[in-house]
């Protein structure tokens, strides 16, 4: 699906003129997906600004994965020294900053 807004509008915005029943959470997944593109560019940034006459074109979700593959993972990967372990217990060197328990406002971390 195409359209060319008539003044300069958030890309946020446009999309959701395409899409009216859609929630702006889906449209931000579709951005992040890399299915928005301005005049033929992939668009990741929900209040990027498009001008008068610029074209918005939503693609399909296999064509998205083709012009924006998912970025690679950022998360840092810690070697931990195993100072003793049995069937019981663990004890490791752990570095300074690194959590020794998920909460609530940290992404669960599988295998720590």
């Amino acid at each position: 699906m195409e359209s060319t807004p008539n003044e300069a509008i958030s890309l946020i915005d446009g999309v959701a003129a395409m899409y009216p029943e859609t929630t702006k959470a889906k449209i931000r997944k579709m951005l992040t997906e890399g299915r928005v593109l301005v005049d033929g560019v992939v668009k990741h940034r929900a209040k990027h600004t498009v001008e008068a006459g610029q074209t918005i074109e939503i693609t399909d979700r296999a064509k998205g994965k083709e012009a924006a593959p998912p970025p690679a993972s950022t998360k840092k990967k810690h070697k931990l020294k195993i100072l003793y372990e049995d069937e019981a217990i663990l004890v490791v060197d752990k570095p300074a900053g690194l959590l020794q328990t998920n909460s609530k406002m940290t992404p669960s971390t599988p295998g720590v």
